[in-house]
């Protein structure tokens, strides 16, 4: 199962912040809950998208899918986008 966060980078006010961060652990919830084990994103920056998909294109059928990172993993990657909120309230 898969799931996209469309929040990367975290407002600029307190109360959005807030807001961000509790809306992330309604997400991260909803995902577990779902058995999420692929992170994708819509900015390719945050996840080496455009490499992700090369390697994908010459991948052999022996070879991990490097989209799977597994639920640990998902919420290894969703714990980045909860620092950057927390680290963006104690800036404000």
């Amino acid at each position: 199962m898969a799931a996209l966060w469309g929040g990367t980078t975290p407002p600029w006010t307190k109360d959005e912040v807030n807001q961000y961060i509790k809306s992330l652990d309604y997400f991260i919830n909803e995902a577990m809950s779902k058995k999420v084990d692929v992170a994708l994103s819509n900015h390719t920056a945050v996840d080496n998208g455009l490499e992700r998909i090369e390697y994908s294109k010459k991948r052999m059928s022996y070879m991990p899918n490097i989209y799977i990172i597994g639920q640990d993993g998902f919420q290894k990657y969703c714990q980045v986008f909860r620092t950057m909120g927390y680290e963006m309230l104690e800036r404000l």
